[in-house]
């Protein structure tokens, strides 16, 4: 089996990096609107969600710079030895 380029998946990629800056917006303005209207809800209920918000908001910048590096820096090359699985 021969060695598929990026370029075949690039789409992919960039639909699901596209699908999850938009869900990062949904939890940023779920975030601000819990806070917002519950202010007074325990203290460890708000740093759950708080917890939750960064965890999602690593989450997105790591796939960022991932996205970076593999179609930037490496200029769509390679993935490695395997192409990228259907």
């Amino acid at each position: 089996m021969s060695i598929q380029p990026l370029a075949n998946y690039i789409g992919v990629i960039f639909v699901g990096f596209l699908a999850t800056g938009c869900l990062f917006g949904v939890t940023t303005a779920q975030t601000v609107w819990y806070f917002r209207h519950y202010p007074n809800d325990r203290r460890i209920l708000r740093l759950l969600v708080l917890t939750i918000w960064l965890l999602d908001a690593i989450h997105l910048g790591l796939y960022s710079a991932t996205m970076y590096i593999y179609l930037v820096d490496k200029r769509g090359a390679y993935f490695g030895e395997q192409p990228l699985p259907c």
